[in-house]
C-alpha cells in the first residue's frame, strides 16, 4: 500500500490487521494491556533503539465499540526483502558459501536480540525478512505483538533458537556461531 506523509512523498506500508476481538477480549486490551497493534509499535520503536531492525513503525489504529477494541492494525514502513529464508532454512540452497553466510549471520542476529534482552515468542523465518548483497546479509524482525524483554539466561536463549525448528544439521552449525557470538 501505497501513502502520502506531510511532505507530499510517497511512502511504501504495510498494514498489518489483527483479528477482530470478542467483546471481553477486547475490553481487557482496552482497559487493562496494550492491544497487539499497540505493542508492535511500541515494541517496534523499543528494538529499534537497541540496535535491532525493523521495520519503521509508522502508527497503529484501535477500532472501539463499548470501551472494548475490537480490531486493531499495525502500520508500517515497507521492508524489501530479496532472500527467502524459509527455502534456505527449509528447503535447503544449492548455493553452500551462500548458505553457509545467512546461518553465521542468522546466529549473529539471534546473538544480537538476546544479549539485548529481547525473547521473540513467534521467532520463526516467516517473521525474519532477509535482504542479502553479496556477502552482506540484513535481518529484519517482523510480528513484534510477542516480544518479552527479560534478561535472557541459557534456557531462554535456547527455547528461542529452537524455535526456528531447524533440521539438525542445521541447529548445529547455527548453534558453533551462536556459542561464538555470544562467547
Amino acid at each position: 500500500m501505497t501513502i502520502t506523509n506531510d511532505d507530499g512523498k510517497s511512502i511504501q506500508v504495510v498494514v498489518k490487521a489483527f483479528k477482530t476481538l470478542g467483546l471481553l477480549r477486547g475490553f481487557i486490551d482496552f482497559n487493562f494491556r496494550n492491544s497487539k497493534a499497540k505493542r508492535s509499535m511500541n515494541n517496534a520503536i523499543r528494538i529499534l533503539e537497541l540496535g535491532i531492525l525493523t521495520p519503521d513503525p509508522i502508527g497503529c489504529i484501535e477500532c472501539l465499540e463499548f470501551n472494548s477494541v475490537r480490531q486493531c492494525y499495525y502500520i508500517s514502513r515497507y521492508w524489501e526483502q530479496n532472500y527467502d529464508l524459509d527455502s534456505l532454512l527449509y528447503r535447503g540452497n544449492s548455493n553452500k558459501q551462500i548458505s553457509q553466510i545467512i546461518l553465521r549471520e542468522l546466529a549473529k542476529f539471534t546473538a544480537k536480540q538476546h544479549d539485548c534482552g529481547i525473547l521473540h515468542l513467534d521467532y520463526n523465518p516467516g517473521n525474519i525478512l532477509t535482504r542479502l548483497q553479496g556477502d552482506k546479509v540484513d535481518f529484519c524482525l517482523v510480528d513484534l505483538n510477542r516480544l518479552k524483554f527479560t534478561h535472557l539466561g541459557l534456557k531462554e536463549r535456547i527455547s528461542g533458537l529452537v524455535r526456528l525448528s531447524l533440521c539438525p544439521d542445521k541447529m548445529r552449525i547455527i548453534g558453533i556461531h551462536y556459542a561464538n557470538f555470544t562467547g
